[in-house]
């Protein structure tokens, strides 16, 4: 992983399961907030990879959530504008206001600014082969994203009253994510593509 500036994630972080047969990766933007809510309140521990691979010696089905490049860059970038560059005296108003033909190079030039917009293959390298893969593709059905865990683990999960809102539920942020939808053309879709070049290969090797 490249060293990101600390932003309260725990590299390799994730939920283990109350009978320690799965564990669950924490991807940040992957529905990780929704999805670790529902966990904790289901006995799940927050645990780290190398605690699992100490404690167990058996291989650990891993269950991976995976999202769309294009809408999870979107939405990492949006969270990243509403935690870091947004405030009190600086709204998404300004931002748009601001942004210009030299704001989009530097940004798309770069594109990955914290954990939000890591790709999504550095977080499943951390991986070791003592962790038996389980893809699942997120869509926007959380009903059933919550079944699918719960036939992989083989356990019925109760869902409580959690919150479900995205960040980008707020007013501010979803002003920036739909100004950075509206933005990324086809250019712009090609640039996030070659950087997220193995998400779009491990997405393609499950479909």
């Amino acid at each position: 992983m490249i060293n990101l500036m600390h932003r309260g994630y725990m590299p390799g972080g994730g939920l283990w399961s109350p009978g320690r047969t799965t564990f669950v990766l924490n991807i940040p933007k992957n529905a990780s907030t929704y999805t670790l809510n529902i966990l904790r309140e289901n006995s799940w521990d927050h645990v780290s990879i190398v605690h699992v691979i100490t404690q167990s010696k058996n291989p650990i089905d891993t269950i991976i959530l995976l999202r769309d490049p294009v809408d999870r860059w979107i939405s990492g970038f949006t969270t990243y504008c509403a935690n870091y560059i947004l405030g009190a005296d600086y709204t998404a108003g300004q931002f748009i206001k601001d942004y210009n033909d030299l704001t989009e190079r530097l940004i798309f030039d770069n594109l990955i600014f914290d954990d939000h917009t890591e790709p999504q293959s550095t977080f499943i390298d951390q991986l070791t082969n003592q962790f038996n893969k389980k893809f699942i593709i997120i869509t926007d059905d959380r009903k059933k994203l919550i079944e699918d865990i719960a036939t992989i683990t083989g356990n019925k999960l109760t869902v409580p009253t959690v919150d479900t809102n995205s960040s980008e539920d707020n007013q501010d942020t979803k002003i920036i994510s739909d100004f950075m939808r509206s933005r990324v053309n086809d250019a712009l879709q090609t640039k996030i593509f070659d950087r997220y070049y193995r998400d779009y290969e491990i997405l393609q090797n499950i479909k």
